[in-house]
């Protein structure tokens, strides 16, 4: 946040009425809480258990994760119609829109609640499945796995980005992208596809580039160094 208010992206007035607080119990009043931590199903669950005793009985629950279904999210909760995945875009301030996941338990003004809260963001709510990975992440994750697996091969990252820029029309490459989202998350989210896949485990089994990068710290933009 503070980084954002530096760069000129969050305005002064917005940063007034931003509370920073390390405490959980600060939630007992919020409307629209947005979960984002590890991507990790335990980790998260723990923490939905604990939100779930702490919020008020019109507070909204989204599920920012990569690849977890949201159903198995909401299975924390006595009330699983108030929560739904909201998987936000990175970077989140420059994303033009947002997949929006209600489970099959999620309430019609749930997921009203969650679009109209994208939208307020100005982005595009886009509906879709609770299914592992959603839509983005399920294609996004083997694309950037087997870009890696060219670089094994011997292309470089730049042609590889190059020829989807230039030959798809993509705003950023794989390679590009998989240094914006972090490696780490990248092989996180292919091992996390493989226990959802099990038949498809070779297909998100990580590439040895993505693996080598990632122990020795290149885990892209946040490491200053990853595929570039």
């Amino acid at each position: 946040m503070l980084r954002l208010l530096g760069k000129g992206e969050i305005s002064a007035d917005l940063r007034k009425d931003v509370r920073v607080t390390s405490e959980l119990s600060a939630l007992s009043s919020v409307r629209l809480i947005v979960e984002n931590i590890t991507e990790d199903v335990e980790a998260k669950l723990a923490v939905h258990m604990d939100i779930d005793t702490i919020i008020g009985p019109d507070a909204v629950v989204a599920c920012n994760t990569s690849v977890i279904p949201i159903h198995v999210l909401a299975a924390a909760y006595a009330h699983p119609e108030r929560v739904v995945g909201i998987h936000f875009m990175n970077p989140v301030a420059a994303a033009r829109a947002a997949e929006v996941i209600p489970h099959s338990g999620t309430s019609d003004a749930t997921l009203e609640a969650a679009s109209a809260a994208v939208t307020a963001l100005g982005q595009v709510p886009v509906i879709v499945r609770d299914l592992p990975g959603f839509v983005v992440n399920r294609i996004l994750m083997a694309v950037i796995n087997e870009a890696a697996r060219l670089i094994d091969d011997g292309v470089a990252a730049g042609t590889i980005d190059q020829a989807f820029r230039s030959c798809l029309g993509h705003s950023m490459g794989p390679c590009e992208t998989g240094d914006l989202i972090g490696l780490d998350t990248i092989v996180a989210s292919l091992r996390m596809l493989q226990q959802f896949f099990p038949d498809r485990a070779a297909m998100f089994e990580p590439s040895p580039k993505l693996l080598s990068l990632v122990a020795d710290g290149r885990r892209g933009r946040k490491d200053g160094g990853g595929f570039y």
